[in-house]
């Protein structure tokens, strides 16, 4: 469970097993249909994954921010023209 992850130890050595319980809990899998990615972060061997499977990993994880509320707020004020700074 993300919760009970410690995100004050998210660094250069653990930030893929913070990313892969990330992926895990919000079902990119289930998702994307890439289990061999998530086993290929979770066993840290994230640099070596091709391009292609970098930017699904990093598609997957900008629709989730693009769907959370404080950005769909943001962005919905924008695209009014408000601006609250």
């Amino acid at each position: 469970c993300l919760m009970q992850l410690d995100w004050s130890l998210l660094d250069v050595v653990t930030w893929s097993s913070h990313l892969a319980g990330f992926l895990t809990f919000h079902g990119f899998s289930r998702v994307c249909g890439e289990k061999t990615i998530l086993s290929r972060v979770t066993s840290g061997e994230y640099y070596r994954l091709p391009v292609r499977s970098k930017l699904s990993v990093l598609s997957f994880l900008c629709d989730y921010v693009m769907e959370t509320g404080e950005i769909r707020v943001e962005l919905d004020m924008r695209e009014l023209g408000f601006s609250h700074c």
